[in-house]
């Protein structure tokens, strides 16, 4: 979580640093990366991410993870499946079709983010809105919204998705 808010803090061991040398050049598994062609589209910044939010994921992407976006029902899909705890970091995001206002967005992709890391480094994972506060104020500076205000957005935001499945 460090390595989001800024450049420094404490160096990676060196078997997290191999850990992810490994995964990176590894790629999918023979069966993701047709999945993930068929059913996500590759992320592009179309604006509608904080800046900050972009420039650490473009990181990432040079790290070797590989980010894609998809609809509601494919984004749902690939969020809870545990190909994405294979040899290589994946990151699916939602993307527009959700109908999330820029604030919901970005604490959405925000949420995935750190799932995706505490899932790379073996952690387990957490969709725990205690944790978003902080990296709030890291990307967009001081902010009023606190635990229970994030808290009250992920609730917002889940419903979206939830929603966005019925037809």
């Amino acid at each position: 979580m460090s390595q989001f808010i800024s450049r420094s803090g404490p160096a990676p061991s060196r078997a997290a640093r191999e850990t992810v040398a490994d995964r990176s050049s590894a790629g999918p598994s023979w069966w993701v990366r047709p999945l993930l062609i068929l059913t996500t589209a590759a992320f592009d910044d179309d604006g509608s991410l904080a800046p900050r939010i972009v420039l650490h994921l473009q990181r990432r992407r040079d790290a070797g993870w590989l980010i894609r976006t998809a609809g509601p029902r494919n984004y749902v899909a690939w969020r809870n499946t545990r190909a994405l705890s294979g040899p290589v970091a994946i990151l699916v995001l939602p993307n527009r079709d959700f109908g999330f206002t820029h604030d919901e967005r970005n604490i959405a992709v925000i949420r995935d983010v750190l799932v995706a890391e505490l899932r790379a480094r073996g952690q387990p994972m957490s969709r725990s809105a205690s944790l978003i506060p902080p990296l709030l104020s890291a990307i967009f500076g001081e902010t009023d919204m606190g635990t229970i205000g994030v808290a009250r957005l992920l609730e917002v935001i889940d419903a979206k998705i939830q929603s966005s499945l019925i037809l």
